[in-house]
């Protein structure tokens, strides 16, 4: 929650979203699943609007994913892959291992 708010504070979306995934994935497995979707929806809100950088942007996603997948949401992690945002090759900027 601290670094959420210091994110929102000095206006760092890549550090408030990515804390938001985080709470929210903590707040799921202390069984509080409301209130860690609400995070969840946030901080994928963020991940798929474009105003991440790439690395933070597969990040964010990949907790919220992994974490759908722990209490077996997995209706809400397919919305989420399906958002306009979030398309295949949409940061094929990033770097890749050698050989890959």
């Amino acid at each position: 929650a601290e670094a959420e708010a210091l994110g929102d504070r000095f206006r760092d979306p890549d550090l408030s979203a990515f804390a938001r995934s985080f709470h929210g994935h903590l707040l799921l497995r202390q069984g509080r699943v409301d209130e860690g979707l609400a995070l969840l929806d946030e901080a994928m809100l963020a991940a798929t609007s474009g105003g991440l950088s790439p690395v933070v942007t597969g990040l964010t996603y990949c907790v919220c994913i992994a974490a759908c997948h722990q209490i077996f949401a997995l209706d809400r992690g397919r919305e989420w892959t399906a958002r306009p945002g979030r398309r295949p090759g949409a940061h094929a900027s990033l770097p890749t291992r050698p050989g890959s």
